[in-house]
């Protein structure tokens, strides 16, 4: 459990505007449950479902960047919350979740949604689910035509979440983060993106204009080829990974620095992953072939192998951005938020009119960016 830098509670000013008619929609209590990063933020969005009549649960998407302040606040304000001791769905974990049966849910990678889908007949009252990343998203594609499952809106996919804010809230917040765990200049370094999708594209932006020297790897020809036009070295076979200072794995993939990429690496390396979960970067495998283990703040491990070679692991291999820094700033994912917000509006007040993965409709988006707009303009 980590604590955030962070004092002041964060604030969520589109959010709250769109939050002011909601409650109204309900005529009975709805069960809303959260799997998300338990940092700050999270946790003052959900306490506005709370204060409006709705039943919160928080059920953290991954153990490694639950905030210890974000947890007090939840339980100071009595709102439900289920630790979360790895990536997968405990059995005991899952019976609360069921005793609690959820109305809504709001995903982070698709792992309870996935799971809600298969078993059905344990959630006969779900109305439907949002989810937040792009990596859940590419898992709920198999339920983009399927009558049969309940509605999951797809704001991972959306305009909103994709393209404005994982670029550069992704990239903003690990260039700051690595920065504050190693306290190296990136002016100079090689460093080798692993997945050149919007999250990755972000990363590279921030390490190029901070004097970086980019290599990018990923398994579609089309991103590396995006990469080129960039101005980016594309590296299809990662060939050039002994030449990387930092590596950084944003891919969404399993293993993605692993046992090959871990025979080739630099001496002295710096790994770190902003991918969905922590399983891109095989940090047991490389536990387990090291020789010496040196561990600096609890957040920045450096490994000798066998062959004498250093390498140094950032947040154990978590999203190195929550979970050893504060992640998207505020604004970000505050515009987020108040589309998902209104996502559950939609879901609540159309039941029946939606089913399978769906996009966002466009006029959610467009209501939420124009009262953003407003909200950020109108004090000029």
């Amino acid at each position: 459990m980590k604590n955030n830098h962070i004092v002041k509670i964060p604030k969520l000013k589109t959010t709250s505007q769109i939050m002011e008619n909601l409650s109204k929609l309900a005529d009975a209590p709805i069960n809303i449950i959260f799997s998300s990063h338990a940092e700050m933020k999270l946790a003052e969005w959900v306490l506005m479902f709370h204060e409006r009549g709705f039943n919160t649960l928080v059920y953290p998407s991954h153990p490694s960047s639950v905030s210890s302040k974000a947890v007090n606040y939840l339980k100071e304000n009595k709102i439900k919350y289920i630790p979360r001791v790895n990536d997968n769905l405990l059995p005991n974990d899952l019976e609360m979740i069921k005793s609690f049966s959820p109305h809504l849910i709001f995903d982070d990678g698709a792992v309870l949604i996935d799971y809600c889908v298969d078993n059905r007949k344990d959630f006969p009252q779900l109305i439907g689910a949002i989810e937040f990343t792009t990596t859940g998203s590419n898992t709920l594609k198999k339920y983009e035509d399927d009558s049969a499952c309940f509605p999951i809106f797809d704001v991972g996919d959306s305009y909103c979440k994709h393209k404005l804010c994982n670029e550069s809230g992704t990239g903003f917040s690990t260039l700051i983060t690595i920065f504050n765990l190693v306290n190296i200049n990136p002016a100079g370094k090689n460093v080798l993106i692993i997945g050149y999708g919007e999250v990755g594209k972000g990363v590279a932006k921030f390490f190029s204009q901070n004097g970086s020297n980019i290599i990018v790897w990923d398994k579609s020809v089309q991103n590396l080829v995006a990469a080129y036009f960039n101005g980016y070295k594309p590296d299809p076979e990662k060939m050039l990974l002994d030449k990387a200072h930092i590596v950084i794995t944003c891919s969404g993939d399993i293993n993605a620095f692993g046992k090959d990429e871990l025979s080739k690496v630099k001496d002295e390396a710096i790994i770190a992953n902003v991918g969905c979960f922590s399983s891109e970067i095989d940090f047991k495998f490389i536990e387990d072939n090291s020789i010496y283990h040196q561990n600096s703040n609890n957040c920045v491990d450096t490994f000798t192998l066998k062959s004498g070679k250093k390498i140094t692991i950032l947040s154990k291999g978590n999203l190195v951005n929550i979970s050893s820094g504060n992640g998207w700033p505020v604004e970000q994912i505050d515009l987020n938020f108040a589309l998902s917000t209104l996502c559950f509006q939609e879901l609540i007040s159309k039941k029946g009119n939606y089913s399978g993965l769906c996009k966002v409709p466009q006029d959610l988006e467009q209501k939420a960016l124009e009262i953003f707009l407003k909200e950020k303009t109108s004090h000029q």
